[in-house]
């Protein structure tokens, strides 16, 4: 897992999680200030995270969902960004784990192109917003608006 803020990169260990769990909250009327981003893409995650860096929004990135987890657990995330390819269970099932660990955090998830219409459509009944992949800044920043305008 790479944690990126502050303008400075370094490279973080995931420690398993034990104790009491500190839950993200959003941040209200305040946009973007930290993003999770959780894709194996290296190319990607890095444009975006510096993109990112460049807007003095803050950036964690995990490899995988069990990562992402753990992130969630441990910091404060305004928004989620999450590769379909990396989920793994039911789309439902994961509506409830990110409701679980992270209440109220909205969560992208990024498709590619080939994705069936079928498998979009069942993330947005599911809560999701779907986006293409790669995500743009500006993509992230027009819904995270909408977030807060509801």
């Amino acid at each position: 897992m790479i944690s990126m803020g502050c303008g400075e990169m370094a490279v973080a260990h995931a420690l398993p999680v034990c104790g009491r769990l500190h839950r993200s909250e959003p941040i209200e009327g305040r946009g973007m200030k930290r993003l999770l981003v959780i894709d194996q893409d290296r190319d990607a995650v890095q444009q975006l995270g510096l993109e990112c860096l460049g807007r003095g929004i803050g950036v964690a990135l995990a490899d995988n969902l069990c990562e992402g987890v753990r992130v969630l657990v441990s910091e404060t995330v305004s928004l989620v960004v999450v590769d379909a390819a990396l989920l793994r269970l039911g789309v439902h099932e994961h509506a409830a784990l990110f409701d679980r660990v992270a209440p109220g955090i909205p969560v992208v998830v990024t498709l590619r192109p080939s994705t069936a219409l079928e498998s979009r459509v069942a993330l947005e009944l599911a809560g999701f917003r779907v986006l293409p992949r790669p995500v743009l800044l500006e993509d992230l920043a027009k819904f995270m608006e909408e977030v807060e305008r509801s």
